[in-house]
């Protein structure tokens, strides 16, 4: 009985090591981390191809939603660390704003009429304000997009 054990003990290590392996191969390759903070990454470099085939952000606004669309943008505004004020108890207190990443055509000349917003960007991603990326996602509003993947175009 001793050598079956060491069988079955074996085989359940093999199967969790092989269960590892394959959750972590399941969503892609990893982002380039070159932040300094705990945890957080920076998206991977955009294709050329794809960086040629994008959408400038008043021309994605344009488009149809719920279609797939491709943007070429700036980081205009990181609202994704959003502190909401504490409210007390049976007070009247206004809704804290919803995470977002604001994207624009040009840098430093933020106007919310030709924005983009990614509401409630994923965790864990480090962007930086006036960079250049190539989001891939869906239009869920005139000016909403929901975001597949995100990458550095500069």
């Amino acid at each position: 009985m001793p050598f079956a054990s060491k069988q079955c003990e074996g085989a359940r290590m093999r199967f969790g090591i092989v269960a590892l392996l394959l959750s972590a191969c399941s969503h892609g390759p990893a982002p380039v981390s070159d932040s300094s903070e705990l945890g957080a990454s920076s998206p991977s470099r955009a294709l050329v191809s794809d960086r040629a085939k994008a959408f400038s952000v008043k021309k994605a606004i344009t488009r149809p939603t719920s279609k797939p669309v491709m943007v070429l943008g700036f980081l205009c505004e990181d609202r994704s660390k959003v502190e909401c004020p504490p409210c007390p108890e049976g007070a009247d207190c206004a809704a804290c704003e919803t995470p977002a990443w604001i994207f624009c055509d040009t840098p430093g000349a933020f106007d919310p009429v030709d924005a983009l917003s990614v509401l409630n960007p994923p965790p864990g991603i480090s962007l930086l304000v006036g960079q250049r990326y190539l989001l891939k996602g869906k239009k869920s509003d005139a000016r909403e997009l929901w975001l597949d993947a995100i990458y550095y175009a500069d």
